[in-house]
């Protein structure tokens, strides 16, 4: 009982900690769910709200890791400088 008990408590806790660690898109579309990310991934160079706006610190991948602009479409994965991608999804 009293293991039950604390993993209830563990997992409340960790909710809470997964809720307060997120950050939400500038640009929302017209979903009814908000669009965030984990802020772990925020300014690593990868952008993940179709705006950019979780890469607002001038974060940039060096050249020689970049990606050409065809491959970042066919895997639907940006490096900065993000490109706006919200054509269609703004409220």
């Amino acid at each position: 009982m009293f293991r039950l008990h604390f993993f209830q408590a563990s997992r409340k806790t960790l909710w809470r900690i997964i809720c307060a660690h997120r950050f939400y898109c500038t640009t929302q579309s017209s979903q009814t769910t908000p669009v965030w990310v984990l802020s772990s991934r925020v300014n690593d160079g990868v952008c993940d709200c179709c705006d950019g706006s979780d890469e607002w610190a001038g974060v940039v991948i060096p050249i020689s890791s970049r990606l050409s602009a065809k491959i970042q479409t066919d895997l639907k994965a940006f490096q900065t400088p993000c490109p706006d991608r919200c054509k269609g999804t703004r409220r």
